[in-house]
């Protein structure tokens, strides 16, 4: 979850999808992803093996790939 600024984030298809503060990501285990920024982004990271992005209210303006 950006917590300041603004970046952008990347599944296997490499295309770029821009995301600003308050905006999250979610991932499957082991799918191909990357992130970055041109200016400055300050993130919030969760990762673990039962995680899902339906029990996490924080993650309510979520973008993935379904």
């Amino acid at each position: 979850m950006i917590v300041a600024g603004e970046g952008w984030v990347c599944g296997s298809d490499e295309i770029k999808i821009p995301l600003a503060s308050g905006k999250a990501a979610f991932w499957e285990t082991g799918e191909f992803h990357a992130a970055g920024t041109d200016s400055d982004m300050t993130v919030l990271t969760v990762e673990g093996k039962k995680l899902h992005a339906c029990n996490l209210p924080i993650l309510k303006n979520i973008i993935s790939n379904d």
